[in-house]
């Protein structure tokens, strides 16, 4: 079983505790919009799998 598998295949529980142990670290840009700057293929993967939201972690710039 891959990462991807077994990350979509946990209880619900244990998959939230899972999105929140791995949140998307994001800046905001000197033009005002946000990026993303690492979990690139996590978020895909959460995409793929039906999730269209995640937990996101605003570091300073």
């Amino acid at each position: 079983m891959n990462r991807f598998q077994l990350v979509f295949t946990l209880l619900l529980k244990d998959r939230d505790e899972y999105f929140q142990q791995n949140s998307v670290p994001i800046v905001q840009g000197p033009d005002g919009k946000v990026y993303m700057i690492d979990h690139h293929h996590f978020t895909m993967a959460a995409a793929e799998a039906g999730y269209d939201q995640v937990y996101v972690n605003c570091l300073d710039t």
